[in-house]
Formats: structure tokens, sequence, C-alpha cells
């Protein structure tokens, strides 16, 4: 074994020294940032998902990234889809599936190299913000006195992120509580193009959840920005423009929806006339346009439509045209995530969901934060991509895809 000697130590703690020097939580100046992940909670205040935005229902009993705090669960608590109540004296954390920022993701496959994280409250308290890494260890980067109303930001580097690990953040609020009135995740911009998006459905005779997602994109005003049309593949004879509530949706959609009869072709026959129908453009005023990407969807789903931005936002951003796979969880118990991706056994020639194993993670439940038990929070943080298995492939239940790379 050879020995240590001082240059070595000196050019290690140099190198620390510049690591940290890397990391920097003052407010930003002059850079022109993009919103790419907003603080969400339930549309309907669902309680039964709230796992999936809150680490642990919100205002309850259970740990948090440093603790535990007893109160009563209500709905109320939910302001609205952006804020939310701390009750007096308790400790709410957003290091969650939806509200966390996911580092590493960004780190490997985009060209952002920071990350700000906003946010806005009224009241007094403290504001926490945590980071994680591949194994799961929690680590915390700032806290900070707020009080009244203002705004925060933290300017976070994602040099750590190499092979794991997420942000996030922790309220504490004071005697008289306090209210998160909403929260962000942004990038620098980089003059990145803004791209626009068509959603494709493939149904058969299923108009009911048709028409309740034709409702949900509806009544999300904030995918107007990035919306071009929804396109919905309808091969059934139980029709979806049958359904009671079809003419109403119809209309919220305000003229961004589009049903197409045919014949049952199987589910790779409607998704194949979706980016058939996206690939040939749509008449406009202008004249013919297309959407930079088509997100494929299945018909039976619960949309949260915060992913739709989501994912848009992060294609953008990626070094190269990139397919991005979506996450399936459970329709009936919410917090419970069925599949991470697809895989294709080459022997067998059989597909499946990405199982267990080093880097899988099959049926996790609930709150991901770094402080859950493991195996748990060691697989949802470290950073796991479709690649890295031969076969692999982004689930059919929500791929986005570049519009030249279906051509």
């Amino acid at each position: 074994m050879s020995e240590q000697t001082p240059q070595d130590t000196a050019a290690r703690s140099g190198e620390s020294q510049e690591y940290l020097a890397k990391i920097t939580n003052e407010p930003t100046n002059g850079k022109d940032l993009r919103e790419v992940a907003r603080v969400v909670f339930p549309a309907n205040k669902d309680l039964d998902s709230l796992p999936l935005y809150i680490d642990g229902p919100i205002n309850v009993e259970g740990p948090s990234s440093a603790g535990s705090d007893t109160a009563s669960q209500h709905p109320d608590d939910i302001i609205s889809r952006r804020s939310a109540r701390i009750r007096p004296g308790k400790r709410v954390s957003f290091g969650s599936y939806f509200n966390a920022f996911p580092a590493s993701y960004w780190r490997r496959w985009t060209v952002a190299d920071s990350v700000v994280l906003r946010v806005k409250t009224t009241g007094a308290g403290s504001l926490i913000v945590y980071r994680s890494n591949a194994r799961g260890v929690a680590q915390r980067v700032e806290d900070r006195r707020v009080e009244g109303t203002d705004t925060h930001e933290f300017e976070l580097t994602l040099a750590p992120f190499g092979d794991g690990g997420w942000y996030w953040f922790d309220l504490i609020s004071d005697d008289e509580g306090m209210i998160l009135d909403e929260a962000s995740w942004l990038v620098p911009s980089g003059d990145r193009h803004v791209g626009r998006v068509t959603l494709g459905v493939t149904t058969f005779n299923r108009p009911d959840y048709c028409v309740n997602t034709i409702k949900t994109i509806a009544a999300a005003q904030e995918l107007d920005a990035v919306l071009d049309e929804l396109i919905i593949v309808d091969q059934g004879n139980k029709l979806v423009s049958d359904e009671v509530d079809f003419a109403e949706a119809e209309s919220a959609m305000n003229g961004k929806l589009r049903v197409i009869r045919q014949g049952n072709m199987g589910g790779s026959g409607g998704f194949a006339r979706n980016m058939y129908e996206v690939l040939q453009g749509r008449e406009t005023p202008q004249g013919v346009e297309k959407s930079d990407y088509v997100i494929i969807l299945d018909d039976d789903i619960l949309l949260e439509t915060e992913g739709v931005l989501r994912a848009a936002a992060f294609a953008d951003m990626c070094h190269t045209p990139s397919i991005i796979g979506g996450h399936m969880f459970d329709m009936y118990n919410k917090p419970l995530l069925n599949a991470y991706a697809e895989v294709v056994n080459p022997y067998r020639f059989l597909w499946g969901h990405r199982r267990p194993g080093r880097s899988g993670l099959r049926r996790a439940r609930s709150a991901f934060a770094a402080q859950a038990a493991p195996p748990l929070g060691c697989r949802l943080q470290r950073l796991v991509d479709v690649p890295d298995s031969p076969c692999g492939h982004g689930g059919h239940w929500a791929v986005p895809a570049r519009v030249h790379q279906v051509g």
C-alpha cells in the first residue's frame, strides 16, 4: 500500500474546495429561467393520492425529513392546485414523487447544470432545502427563516448527482401557521425553443374514461401554453362521441379535440394512427402546422396534467432528441408504482414490466424520500434509465417523442 503524502492531501483538499465552490444558494440575478416543474397538489383534493405530492399525508403524524409531528388530516389544508396550509407548529415535507426535483435525470440528459428553487410563502416559519444521493442519504443544503409574504430563491448545482439523488424542501410553521402560496423549479433556458405537444389516445369501448380525460385536459388551463391538439382514435362500437357528457367536454376543448373513427386494429394500430395524423399536421389559418412532440396515452387513465408540462420541458432541454417514458401507477391504489418501464425478453420475445434488481423498481409505495426505509428509498433515489438494460423501452401508457423520431 502506498503512503499518503502531504501533497496528495492538499490536492484532494483543493478538489473538495473547488467542488464546494460550485454550490451556491444565493438568489439568481439576470438569468433567463424557464419553469420546468411546479409544486402541485391533487386537483380534486384527493387524499388517497396525496402521498405522491407530500411526503406522507399533509399535517398528519409520521416521519418528515427531520422528525415527526402530530396534527389532524383535512382536505381543506389543500387550498388550491398550487397552495397548501401548514398548521401552527407543524412540519410538511415536499420530498415526494411529484414535488421533489429529479436532479440526477436532469444532470444526465439535459443541458442544465443548475436548478433554481423558487418558493413563495405567507407567515412565519422555516424553509429547509435537502438533497439526497443514490443511496437515499439525505443532506441538508440550507435553512432559511421566513416571515410575512415573500419569495425565496435557491440556486442549486446539479454537479453532485452523477448516479442518483433529488432536491426537495420542507416547511416548518411557527405558532400562527403558514401558507405555501406557490413553488416551482426552474432551469436556465439557454434560448431553447418551447415545444408544442399533441396528445394521442387510442380507445376501445371505454367512452366514460375518455370523456373524463377530455374534461381533465380541458380544465387544465396551464396546458394551453404547449397543447396543440388531443386526438382520440376510437376503434370500438361504444363510441366516445355518444357518451352523455361528450358534447360539453368537446366544447370545453375550444377546438383542440379531434376524434377519429376506425376499425379495431389493436393498440398498436391505434397508436400508429395517432402518430400518422401528427406527422400529417393539422390545418390552421396559417397553413399546415405540426407539433414538436406527440405523447401517446392509454385510454383508461387518470391523467396528471402537470406530467405533460414536465415531459415537454424535459424534452426541450435534452442534449439530443430523446424518447421519454412515463411511469405507471395503480388507478385504485394510487400511491402504488406498478411499472418504471418495460423490457422485452430477447429469448422468449415477451414484454413485461421492468423488474426489481440492482437498478430496477417495481411496486414502490408512496413516500419516496431519502428517509424512506430501504430498499424503497434507495431504488427511487438511483438514476435508472431504460437504455441501461438490453431491449428496454418506455411503457406504452405514456411516451412523449419528437415528431421526427416517429416519421
